[in-house]
């Protein structure tokens, strides 16, 4: 039972900092594109700074709704996979 909650703990804990840091990314890819389409700035360019501050903004900015969002989707899947490899037959 213990091996069960910290696999469920570090599968939140991992889903919630990957896709907080992705998320971020894909933000600061998305200004950038936009920045240089739009033709505010000659050569639109993030430091590295700016990018680890923006996806700490983000990570704790996001953390309480998507975490709870994450922690209930695996949750579900966590408590419905013994049902479905009952039903399927395949054993992990």
């Amino acid at each position: 039972m213990i091996r069960r909650i910290a696999a469920f703990v570090a599968a939140v804990v991992t889903m919630v900092v990957l896709g907080s840091l992705a998320h971020s990314w894909f933000v600061q890819q998305a200004w950038l594109e936009a920045a240089a389409i739009s033709g505010s700035l000659p050569d639109p360019q993030l430091t590295f700074s700016d990018r680890l501050t923006w996806m700490t903004h983000d990570l704790i900015g996001l953390q309480p709704l998507y975490g709870a969002l994450t922690a209930v989707a695996l949750l579900v899947a966590f408590l419905a996979s013994p049902r479905a490899s009952f039903i399927t037959g395949s054993v992990f």
